[in-house]
């Protein structure tokens, strides 16, 4: 539960409401909140409850509208056997990965999946690499007992940290930030609220209903010194300006756009606004799940940072899953 003040009576006595509840027919309902009072928050604090908490019944596979499908092993090619020995395993895993990608894809946008059999396995090297669409990595199980269970001990620094960081690398790489820039449109709005779903540029003529774009929030100056002042830590905002929402267009009216999916953070002028902009991906890949699997790294003690820091990365993936995976 939250304190806000009630809409319809601003002067009334501010009343204990829960920001999502159950309502009719078991669909949630979204109440409005301010933001907080503070410097960060000068916007909407007594002009409303213009917030809700982001509806995000839009996420996960296909948008939440298909379940996550069961691909079949791709063979005795793709499954690899615990040897039972200390050895690094590291080949023999990505092997099996190459064979898969080496298949047609299915007309379900599928090659097959890799199977890793119950057991203990160990890894030496940096990166397994999916580059491939239509692959899956399936343990049989992430119990501490009876699955699958991949320790991590690569720990060469001269790799560099984003090598040497991860373990399993689904997706693709490629320079700027993965996106080409088509052209793009200022949103005209002072603020946009946390949780909306509809925006105002400065000019939407160019767009169309039904493709994707990306959103983008800028930051500037201002941003850092209220956010505890990080400038004094070398913070730029340039480091910060990089993020990015893609949402499908579905309906556009003047210069307001209303989006397939609501924006997860406020977007305000006054900290540097942001953009709407058609854009290419580079390299982008599809249908990549992994599941089933018990994921660990091996610091040699408990302050040790030279060792394995993510079991799992997407880079350029779309349609995506983890499931029943322990890390």
């Amino acid at each position: 539960p939250t304190t806000v003040n009630p809409t319809e009576n601003p002067s009334a006595t501010p009343t204990e409401v829960r920001l999502v509840s159950r309502g009719l027919g078991g669909r949630l309902v979204y109440a409005g909140y301010e933001n907080q009072v503070g410097a960060m928050n000068p916007g909407t604090v007594g002009g409303g409850a213009t917030n809700v908490v982001p509806d995000f019944s839009t996420a996960g596979y296909q948008k939440g509208e298909v379940p996550i499908p069961f691909v079949e092993v791709a063979g005795e090619n793709a499954t690899v056997y615990p040897t039972g020995a200390n050895e690094d395993d590291s080949e023999r895993i990505q092997v099996a990965i190459d064979y898969v990608a080496s298949l047609p894809l299915d007309s379900n946008g599928f090659r097959g999946a890799v199977l890793i059999k119950a057991g203990e396995y160990n890894i030496f090297h940096p990166a397994l690499q999916v580059r491939d669409s239509g692959i899956v990595i399936r343990g049989e199980g992430s119990s501490r007992q009876a699955g699958t269970t991949i320790w991590y001990h690569y720990t060469d620094p001269a790799d560099g940290v984003e090598d040497r960081s991860t373990l399993f690398e689904l997706g693709t790489k490629s320079g700027n930030g993965g996106v080409v820039e088509k052209f793009s449109r200022k949103i005209a709005d002072d603020y946009v609220p946390v949780g909306a779903t509809i925006l105002t540029v400065e000019d939407a003529s160019s767009f169309v209903a039904g493709e994707e774009v990306v959103v983008t929030q800028q930051v500037n100056d201002d941003w850092l010194l209220h956010m505890s002042n990080m400038g004094q830590y070398d913070w730029t905002p340039e480091q910060y300006s990089r993020r990015f929402w893609r949402r499908r267009i579905v309906h556009i009216e003047d210069n307001t756009i209303l989006f397939d999916a609501p924006i997860v953070q406020a977007i305000e002028a006054q900290y540097g606004g942001g953009f709407v902009k058609r854009y290419t991906f580079l390299d982008e890949v599809s249908n990549i799940g992994i599941e089933s699997l018990r994921l660990l790294s091996s610091p040699d003690t408990p302050d040790d940072e030279d060792h394995g820091q993510y079991a799992i990365r997407f880079n350029r993936v779309k349609n995506g899953w983890v499931r029943q995976v322990s890390a």
